[in-house]
């Protein structure tokens, strides 16, 4: 692409300090403003989170492995007492002996003996147990691909945003620039016709005391002076007010802010049909897409939800040696469940989310008209401005010699007081027309970068 803006580059490592009495150029105010403006800071935290995020995202794919353990005391051991199947087992086997003939009495006191007790200590009354578990998502209805997809179009939604603060942020400070710079003109101007009827009242003032011309002529003549002065005043609290504009842009005191480019057109304009094709580059527009393409996602998660999900399941003891006999030191295995009735919430979602999707292209479309209604509103301003510009030459040209020609008159005493103050105020209304429309041109070419998303790349050329 050509050169662009006069050939400014983003000189992004520029340091202004605190701008005391400080110089500074569009390039170097732009570096700045896009290192340290408030809402282009926060997009660009915005997007670091977003990312950051996508990853968490990545991570449900993957088992989530976990250790826990705990200590717990019970009131009282747990046992399992079968001492009556002991009993039985003594009273059949001494009655079974008894009838085969024994004649010892002592033989079922010999068996309580030798037989142990039936009771079984299950659990003691103090538990500790520390275990592995873990859980692998095999089936989730696809939900965790959706809210992976989501995740990674948010991320791409913070990247769209962070850009397009910075464009943004680009055109605000073009046009903030040269609204100081226009503001600096004008003073300058009004200034330089000050200075002119000022001499015009000197001479009006000498030639009247010599007797040349009237009293009413030096009355003329000290109006004009005097609504010129008041109107240069005014003009000096202008630029406070521009010029604290463009300090919120750059995020910090511009007061005493120099100003060193001119108030000149900004170059690289091209014709209509370049900025329309450019058109589908927009940032608002992709965002949209980007909106869209969450909400299909989110389609497909509402449908998802009448799925079954489906886990691998594990778990591994650690402390082995206090298990109780009825726990096992390990399992492995798969849990699936489904919702069989929610009260109609996953049929209502499914619907809810298809209208939305309806609703974002309809979004769609009407953005696209705007943005075409926007890139020729801005590109006919930039001719305008063009047209004026080019036009007001000559008118600037014509008011300079009136000017020349009023003041001979007047010296000459053919011409009035009031026919050279007319002829200077032409030339000051003439002049300051033409500085503003270098500054809309320059305010309405940075717009129509932004629109298309050609800010940032356009500086860097």
């Amino acid at each position: 692409m050509k050169k662009v803006l006069l050939s400014l580059g983003l000189v992004f490592t520029v340091s202004i300090g605190v701008f005391a009495a400080q110089p500074i150029t569009l390039r170097q105010a732009l570096g700045y403003a896009l290192r340290h403006n408030g809402n282009v800071e926060s997009a660009r935290e915005e997007y670091k989170s977003s990312t950051l995020d996508s990853k968490v995202a990545l991570g449900t794919f993957l088992p989530r492995i976990d250790i826990s353990g705990g200590y717990v005391k019970l009131n009282e051991p747990i046992t399992m007492d079968l001492n009556d199947i002991r009993s039985a087992i003594i009273g059949a086997s001494a009655a079974a002996y008894t009838g085969a003939g024994g004649a010892n009495p002592a033989f079922a006191q010999g068996l309580n003996a030798s037989i142990p007790s039936f009771e079984k200590n299950m659990l003691d009354e103090n538990l500790t147990r520390i275990f592995i578990s873990a859980v692998q998502p095999i089936f989730t209805g696809f939900k965790l691909s959706a809210n992976y997809k989501v995740k990674e179009l948010q991320k791409e939604a913070g990247r769209l945003a962070y850009q397009n603060s910075r464009n943004k942020m680009i055109s605000a400070v073009i046009e903030d620039y040269y609204r100081v710079k226009l503001v600096e003109q004008s003073i300058q101007i009004k200034k330089n016709y000050k200075d002119d009827i000022d001499q015009h009242l000197d001479n009006a003032r000498k030639m009247y005391n010599s007797g040349l011309v009237s009293k009413v002529q030096v009355f003329k003549a000290m109006t004009a002076a005097a609504n010129a002065d008041a109107d240069y005043k005014a003009s000096l609290t202008d630029r406070e007010t521009a010029i604290s504009v463009l300090g919120a842009d750059l995020g910090a005191d511009a007061s005493n802010l120099e100003l060193t480019d001119a108030l000149s057109m900004l170059s690289g304009f091209q014709d209509l049909d370049y900025y329309l094709l450019r058109a589908q580059d927009n940032n608002d527009l992709a965002l949209l897409n980007i909106k869209k393409a969450g909400l299909e996602q989110k389609h497909q998660v509402s449908k998802g939800n009448v799925l079954p999900t489906i886990s691998a399941v594990g778990q591994y003891q650690l402390l082995q040696d206090d298990l109780s006999d009825l726990e096992p030191e390990w399992f492995i295995g798969i849990t699936a469940s489904l919702n069989l009735f929610a009260g109609g919430q996953d049929y209502y979602g499914i619907q809810s989310s298809a209208s939305h999707l309806k609703s974002i292209d309809s979004q769609i479309d009407s953005a696209k008209r705007m943005l075409i209604a926007g890139i020729n509103k801005y590109f006919y301003e930039c001719q305008s401005a063009k047209n004026r510009y080019e036009a007001l030459k000559t008118s600037v040209a014509y008011a300079q010699e009136s000017v020349r020609l009023a003041r001979a008159a007047f010296r000459a005493r053919t011409g009035t007081s009031l026919e050279v103050i007319d002829a200077q105020m032409v030339l000051e209304k003439t002049e300051i027309e033409q500085a503003k429309a270098v500054f809309d041109f320059n305010s309405s070419f940075a717009n129509l970068l932004h629109l298309c998303n050609l800010s940032e790349v356009s500086f860097k050329q």
